[in-house]
């Protein structure tokens, strides 16, 4: 199977194309030779905007799929359900539960740190709208060659979920972003993985779709949420990417400026700079 894959959202803009707007959040448009899926949908503003500019058609989309819950990654869903209501939406069964992120100590919902960074709208909100909605944990066939991993297991000791995010403030209870996952792609080339933000890790991800497919990985893009990572963390980072021996990396999104210069500089025949505009092809 042959697939085009265009990210629609990115925190930048590919080569700098005036007539893209950058947002934070990400967004996969991927065709096939008779279907096309959109993997997550940004924060809401540049979804429209720059698929009318890349001449995408989103009438198109049979289906959506969530990597997680998070506001920049489900907000675009507002303006695929006021415009075109003919897809599916498939998720993690907690996509939709409460979900925030807070650095401070009082642990109250009034603390002015306290911000809600779930999706914009609830599953009902959805439903009334006549939305089709596929809420699974386990790993979904998508399409014929694309499917989701499902729940992704914590098997590295270098990598955990941020302290800052909860599901309950004033319970102080974390939120282990149990809705996190990618999408797999099983192209003529390789496993191509697409990431949100990777929250479980990249490498817990990868090992995962290892074990799920038995195939080697090709490519990987998208968000690894390594904005936080020190040099001792990505050092870990690099040495276990190495042994996926990867042929395309495409790291944004989330991923921190220090993080990308460091996978950049490891991976320098592998790695490419992803951005709304870029178009990759397996």
């Amino acid at each position: 199977m042959k697939y085009k894959v265009t990210t629609v959202v990115d925190n930048s803009v590919k080569n700098g194309r005036s007539d893209l707007i950058g947002e934070h959040g990400i967004s996969f448009f991927i065709e096939t030779s008779d279907d096309a899926i959109l993997f997550d949908t940004g924060a809401g503003n540049a979804l429209p905007h720059n698929a009318a500019a890349m001449g995408i058609d989103l009438d198109r989309v049979s289906t959506v799929v969530l990597s997680h819950g998070h506001y920049d990654h489900a907000g675009g869903l507002k303006y695929l359900v006021d415009t075109h209501k003919g897809f599916t939406l498939k998720a993690h069964l907690s996509a939709f539960d409460k979900k925030y992120s807070y650095r401070g100590s009082t642990f109250k919902s009034t603390d002015p740190l306290v911000r809600d960074i779930g999706a914009p709208f609830s599953l009902e909100e959805l439903n009334k709208k006549g939305v089709e909605v596929k809420l699974e944990k386990t790993p979904i066939e998508i399409a014929p060659g694309i499917m989701t991993t499902g729940e992704i297991p914590m098997t590295t000791d270098f990598e955990s979920v941020e302290d800052c995010f909860y599901s309950n403030i004033e319970e102080k209870k974390k939120d282990t972003m149990l809705d996190d996952q990618g999408l797999i792609l099983d192209t003529e080339k390789g496993i191509a993985v697409l990431v949100g933000c990777a929250h479980r890790g990249i490498i817990n991800t990868l090992e995962h779709v290892v074990k799920l497919t038995g195939r080697n990985i090709y490519a990987v893009m998208g968000g690894l949420h390594l904005i936080d990572a020190d040099e001792n963390k990505m050092q870990k980072i690099v040495n276990a990417l190495h042994r996926f021996d990867l042929k395309r990396i495409g790291a944004s999104h989330c991923t921190g400026d220090f993080a990308v210069n460091v996978i950049q500089s490891s991976f320098p025949e592998t790695f490419f700079e992803n951005g709304a505009g870029h178009i990759e092809e397996f």
